[in-house]
């Protein structure tokens, strides 16, 4: 159990960092777009 759960971090760890390496400035631009985004309507449905 313990090695499965550790083989997928490791995997899901190299395959982020890959994406990472090889991100553009299209990509770069798109992610932070989509964490404003997000954030925007997260804080936009947290009412007082």
């Amino acid at each position: 159990m313990y090695e499965t759960i550790y083989e997928c971090w490791l995997y899901y760890g190299k395959s982020l960092a890959e994406f990472w390496r090889n991100l553009g400035p299209r990509g770069y631009g798109t992610l932070l777009t989509s964490v404003g985004v997000i954030g925007w309507i997260m804080m936009k449905g947290s009412k007082r």
